[in-house]
């Protein structure tokens, strides 16, 4: 894989100055730099086609205040073996920011302070650099719900109904085991006798429905509407999306007036956009951030969770097929597993030779970072993901041009994660992982620290098994009856030397280090893995998992340290690894 030259080392050709206090109108000099980051793209493209040494993008400190995503597409990579690079001034840091300021500040009722937000949604809220929860209230205080039978929605007694009867904007959230889902409230009607809260469609149907867990209460309701003076918590807000206001609860002796409160707007920051057949190619990003990013598709159709941030859509191809244990009842899967992901605020899409070094990713309201279809020699080395509301980095997808493409040019591959420091992720989307592997080839996820997280801190593959050539597949029906006569697109990977702690904290069934699928040739070797809560915390070795060698991990401070799925123990070595029992073996359900 190609190694990005360091500051020290490149040949430069150019270097094209960029400031938050610059103006386009300026050579783009070090005395006279330009101001926006299209202004220097512009530059790059009159002087890239024939290089002699790196074209270096220098960056002063300081916030690059966006209005729209910054795209790069083929025309913008580096030529001749050179590349262009986006790097922050020696000692500074610049960043590319979403963010919408929110200032107009006045006091509200009952001690809230209220100011207009010119957004349809708002789904994310940062005062003063930290991220602030929107108001809540536990589901158990609706007390029995009572399912309609038309299946719409719920019937209660509870007088805490009557609060969400015109609000608008309120999310029930479920949280089962491996999945966390969230669905949207319609209408609470006063009935006299009861209320009838009625849920969102095709959401709730899905949610109900789906195969693996199905959605039972809420755990809690969020976006509540305003509480009432004994209600009132200290650091919450709540956006209308009807007045477009959003109110706080302010912590104590905070004063609005002062605080910088900053709601995310854009649902991408940068995107890479090249083709399989035309890549974006040889670009760098050294030291630059990305924050204030929001993903707002949960506001507007719900969010159903299958399994680390992958969900289902009313635009997803189901199949229905039994489920034994039920005694015949009849689920809904994914077609052959596509389930559609949750996207990042950070995209390279059909990129080669793309790197980022150094760079720090945080208040995101999605993932942070996709590398997606057609991506080949990408490196992503010494960055930082944290405080983001879903997975930090998503490697390939889980689509028929992922597991089983037509063309090799679609698979991504040859992908390096090292070196870096990924925490606090899957804030608002409980169920995405630190790091989140699909259907690719030859990826190395080694020498990074990974920790607090609510669920897996690396999960690697899809599947289940189903979608690879065997003797017998782990359910006997692939869903859509769909079979394959060549495996899928996986295999060759490293995960190795990581430090994976305090994860799997509030989710189960989940891993430090978690696997499904077969991928041959891989090797999960030398980690420390520390403080995985659940029964399955340590390496599992899920549905399907084939071709893996597991050895010389550390483990301690988990429930079980090794789990291997029962179809998994041929096909996977587990040896040498320390302060752990046996490998447990189990049936997967």
């Amino acid at each position: 894989m190609t190694t990005p030259r360091t500051t020290s080392t490149r040949k430069v050709q150019a270097v094209i100055h960029v400031s938050p206090s610059g103006d386009d109108g300026n050579p783009g000099t070090a005395d006279a730099p330009f101001l926006t980051l299209p202004r220097a793209r512009q530059a790059v493209r009159a002087i890239n086609a024939d290089m002699t040494g790196d074209i270096v993008v220098q960056l002063r400190g300081g916030r690059y205040l966006l209005d729209k995503p910054f795209v790069l597409e083929p025309p913008d990579s580096g030529s001749n073996g050179f590349a262009v690079v986006y790097a922050s001034a020696p000692g500074e840091r610049a960043i590319f920011d979403g963010g919408l300021r929110i200032t107009g500040w006045r006091k509200g009722e009952h001690g809230t302070w209220e100011a207009p937000v010119d957004l349809e949604e708002l789904r994310q809220l940062y005062i003063n650099g930290r991220r602030v929860i929107r108001s809540m209230m536990f589901g158990q205080l609706l007390g029995h719900l009572e399912l309609l039978e038309n299946g719409s929605g719920y019937r209660t007694t509870s007088e805490i109904a009557s609060w969400m009867v015109g609000a608008k904007g309120v999310e029930f959230v479920y949280r089962w085991t491996w999945n966390h889902t969230r669905l949207r409230v319609d209408e609470v009607r006063n009935m006299g006798s009861h209320y009838e809260i009625i849920m969102k469609q095709p959401e709730f149907f899905l949610a109900r429905n789906k195969e693996g867990t199905q959605v039972l209460d809420p755990l809690f309701m969020e976006n509540f509407p305003p509480f009432p003076p004994a209600m009132q918590l200290n650091g919450v807000w709540y956006f209308d999306p009807a007045k477009k206001v959003v109110s706080y609860f302010p912590e104590v002796d905070e004063d609005m007036t002062q605080c910088e409160v900053v709601a995310p707007r854009l649902e991408k920051l940068l995107e890479l956009r090249g083709q399989p057949v035309d890549p974006v190619h040889d670009i760098h990003f050294e030291n630059v951030g990305f924050e204030h990013a929001t993903w707002l598709e949960p506001s507007r159709t719900g969010m159903v969770e299958v399994q680390a941030n992958m969900r289902l859509t009313a635009e997803t191809k189901l199949h229905v097929r039994p489920n034994a244990p039920t005694r015949g009842k009849v689920f809904l899967s994914a077609r052959t597993h596509e389930c559609v992901k949750s996207p990042a605020n950070v995209v390279c899409h059909a990129g080669h030779r793309v790197s980022f070094d150094g760079c720090h990713f945080a208040r995101l309201g999605g993932a942070g970072l996709d590398i997606e279809r057609g991506s080949n020699g990408v490196r992503v080395s010494r960055c930082e993901f944290a405080d983001i509301s879903g997975s930090g980095i998503q490697v390939a997808d889980v689509q028929q041009d992922d597991h089983h493409p037509d063309d090799p040019c679609l698979g991504v591959q040859d992908v390096e994660i090292s070196g870096c420091n990924v925490h606090h992720a899957a804030a608002e989307f409980h169920g995405g992982v630190g790091v989140f592997v699909g259907y690719a080839r030859n990826v190395r996820i080694v020498d990074n620290e990974i920790h607090h997280l609510p669920y897996s801190g690396i999960s690697v593959g899809w599947g289940w098994g189903e979608l690879d050539p065997r003797e017998k597949s782990h359910f006997g029906t692939t869903p859509g009856g769909v079979r394959f006569t060549e495996p899928a697109w996986s295999g060759g990977h490293a995960i190795e030397r990581n430090h994976i702690h305090d994860v799997v904290r509030e989710m189960d069934d989940g891993g430090a280090i978690y696997t499904l699928g077969r991928m041959p040739a891989s090797r999960i070797c030398d980690n420390v893995i520390e403080d995985s809560r659940g029964w399955s915390g340590g390496i599992y070795l899920d549905a399907g998992s084939e071709g893996i060698t597991v050895e010389r991990n550390a483990l301690s401070r988990v429930i079980s340290p090794v789990v291997v799925a029962t179809d998994c123990l041929l096909h996977c070595q587990v040896r040498n690894n320390t302060n752990q029992p046996p490998a447990l073996a189990f049936e997967a359900p």
